[in-house]
Order: C-alpha cells, then structure tokens, then sequence
C-alpha cells in the first residue's frame, strides 16, 4: 500500500498604508513613519517593527511621546531611542496584527508645554 503526502503552501500578502494622524498646533511638529514601508508586502497575521523620526515644533516641548495604531485599533506607545530618551528616533511593533488586504500604520506625535497642556 503506498500513500501519498500533499503538502500545500499558501503564501498570504497584505499591504501596509501609511498615515500620520496630525494633531492641531500652535506649531508645526514633524513625525516621520520610516518603516514599514508604504505598499510593502506582508505576511498576513503577523506584526511589524515600526520605526520612526519626530521633532517637537520647538524646545519647550520637552514632554512628547510618540504611539503607533494599526488598522484603527487603539494606539500603543513607542521606545524612545534619541539622546537623553527622547523621541527624536523611536522602534516599536504594530498594535495588532495584520490582517489579509490593506492595512493603515498611524503615527501620532503628543507634546505637552511646562504647563501641562498639550501643545
């Protein structure tokens, strides 16, 4: 009696978007998603490295924190990996994994003022 073992693969891609949630300010502050990639192919189910750059919009925002969401799942805050902790450079992975089609990484840059109020 012989028996014969198929083996099947399937390969499941989903595409990453990229966006960037901007908060309103008195100035301008800049968060740059570096990866992934936009339109770069995953697999589907897993989760991403995310990498980044920010800026606060001057130097009296000394309090800021950066959050990545994935496909509008809540946000989850980030590793700092700038001098003295800051955000200037941060990593952290995607909130949730990734399901088969296209799929949105956020980004958001907080900043608070001395005062506490958000900026």
């Amino acid at each position: 009696m012989q028996i014969t073992i198929l083996l099947f693969a399937i390969t499941v891609t989903t595409v990453v978007t990229i966006s960037i949630l901007s908060i309103p300010t008195a100035m301008a502050s800049i968060l740059r998603i570096n990866t992934p990639n936009q339109g770069q192919k995953v697999p589907a189910g897993s989760f991403l490295l995310v990498t980044g750059t920010s800026m606060p919009s001057n130097a009296t925002h000394t309090k800021c924190n950066v959050q990545v969401q994935t496909n509008q799942h809540g946000y989850k805050p980030v590793s700092p990996l700038g001098p003295a902790g800051t955000y200037t450079t941060w990593k952290g992975t995607t909130s949730e994994p990734f399901k088969v089609g296209v799929n949105h990484v956020e980004g958001q840059l907080l900043c608070f003022g001395a005062n506490g109020t958000q900026t």
